[in-house]
């Protein structure tokens, strides 16, 4: 059987879901929270600022857990905002790289989980 996951994240929330294939149903299967996300910080010279690391550190988080799970899905579909999807793509191994079938730019980690079907359909590739 072939198994669909579905990461619904942004720098400071990550929901990863079981779908059916057509993705018009969703089950929660975790969620992650990242509370150092919303601080505040300020970071002089060209360097990542504490956020940044912050959210590059939530990313690494979410990668990791994506990769400890891998032999639990065939196919990832990612939604995301783009910066916070820079970080995941450069923390995802080659193992859960293969599998992403779909990628939206879109953050939808504020959407009900019965607003994901339909979200997910209005922005189809």
């Amino acid at each position: 059987m072939r198994e669909t996951w579905v990461l619904v994240a942004d720098a400071g929330r990550a929901r990863v879901y079981l779908a059916d294939p057509s993705l018009s149903a969703f089950q929660l299967v975790t969620a992650m929270d990242s509370g150092a996300s919303r601080r505040p910080t300020n970071a002089p010279g060209g360097r990542l600022d504490p956020l940044e690391a912050a959210h590059a550190a939530f990313a690494r988080e979410v990668a990791t857990y994506l990769h400890e799970s891998v032999d639990r899905y065939t196919s990832l579909v990612i939604a995301a905002p783009p910066g916070f999807l820079g970080f995941l793509r450069h923390a995802l191994s080659s193992a859960v790289s293969s599998r992403v079938t779909r990628i939206v730019n879109r953050d939808f980690t504020l959407a009900h989980l019965e607003e994901l079907p339909a979200l997910f359909r209005a922005h189809a590739a």
